[in-house]
């Protein structure tokens, strides 16, 4: 019985931890929400969500990150299911006006402020410009082609890959926390999102998320924020 005591305390520990987080988490959601009773009910469902994987956290220096992380994605979901849209010019320009975007373009509606400002300032200025005459200038695919010199078809793929550098951008952004294999996997997530690393590191980055849950549910709940796509790998060895 002491020894079955004994093995439990570890999980134990954790979910006091993460208990004791619960502030913290409702600090985060009244900044999200404002204050109010759907903050702190966004922030129990957090804790009891990250409550439900505490046998699963073995590092303690990443409870406070992950139960964020679990915030946030609760209520980025949130806003998807009121179809709340955010448009890229409230957050990469400030510029007024309001974008309907096509089920296509939902993952760039859902941003939030600071990710979406600190993923734009970190694409390539072609992809950039992309982003920018469709979302802000609001250009359709012909439009867009004709300023670019290309095909509207072509025009259409340039976007696809600049919203996919941009959705792997605020992966980034958002998969943090962790240590050794964990920290390095995360930073690796946007990319592995774009299909972008090469056969040999995606074949790692795979054996990672499926052995350690809280990476492979850190990788979902970002998937399921900003959408899935069909991935085009690197075959490069």
């Amino acid at each position: 019985m002491a020894g079955a005591g004994a093995a439990a305390k570890p999980s134990d520990d954790m979910r006091a931890l993460v208990a004791a987080l619960q502030p913290d988490a409702l600090r985060l959601a009244r900044h999200l929400l404002g204050s109010g009773s759907e903050a702190e009910d966004l922030a129990q469902t957090a804790v009891l969500r990250v409550l439900a994987r505490a046998d699963a956290i073995t590092d303690a220096s990443t409870a406070r990150a992950y139960l964020f992380t679990t915030v946030r994605n609760l209520w980025r979901n949130q806003l998807r299911a009121r179809d709340r849209r955010r448009i890229l010019q409230e957050t990469a320009a400030g510029r007024s006006g309001t974008l309907h975007p096509g089920p296509e373009d939902e993952a760039v509606s859902v941003l939030e402020r600071e990710t979406a400002r600190a993923a734009f300032d970190a694409l390539p200025a072609s992809s950039q410009e992309v982003i920018w005459l469709r979302y802000v200038d609001r250009l359709d695919y012909a439009a867009l082609g004709a300023r670019l010199g290309v095909s509207a078809a072509a025009a259409r793929q340039r976007v696809h890959r600049a919203r996919d550098q941009l959705v792997a951008a605020c992966i980034d952004a958002d998969a943090t926390g962790g240590t050794g294999p964990c920290r390095e996997a995360r930073g690796r997530m946007g990319r592995y999102y774009r299909g972008k690393l090469t056969r040999g590191v995606r074949a790692q980055m795979q054996e990672h998320l499926d052995t350690c849950e809280l990476c492979r549910e850190c990788y979902s709940q970002l998937v399921d924020v900003y959408g899935r796509r069909r991935i085009e790998h690197d075959d490069r060895g």
